[in-house]
């Protein structure tokens, strides 16, 4: 991985490992924020280098896991539910696939449609 994908990389990871140091509560819209830029910025370099839909995921996911986040499945769900590592991993996840096909606006209006 050359030295700015990195960077990139390590910044991700630090962002992982922070939600996962406070039991990923603090997914709220500042952090969220914080995540989704750091998953553009490492989703538009691995890209460019020509990394696949596929590359870019497991990327995304080893560094979450790397950071302490692993799925639980069987967490609870429903409006008041803490947000889980799941959900975390999910919403990174997400971010990537959306951002690689460049897709954000398409995919956020769908989400709106009745």
């Amino acid at each position: 991985m050359e030295q700015a994908t990195y960077r990139t990389a390590v910044s991700l990871r630090r962002q992982f490992v922070r939600l996962a140091a406070t039991g990923c509560e603090s997914l709220k819209e500042q952090r969220e924020a914080d995540l989704r830029r750091r998953v553009w910025a490492l989703v538009d370099e691995l890209r460019e280098r020509g990394y696949t839909p596929e590359q870019v995921v497991v990327t995304v996911k080893e560094l979450a896991e790397e950071a302490g986040l692993h799925t639980t499945r069987g967490s609870l769900s429903g409006k008041d539910a803490p947000v889980s590592q799941d959900d975390v991993m999910e919403k990174a996840i997400r971010i990537a696939i959306e951002r690689y096909y460049g897709d954000n606006n398409i995919v956020a209006s769908k989400r709106r449609e009745p």
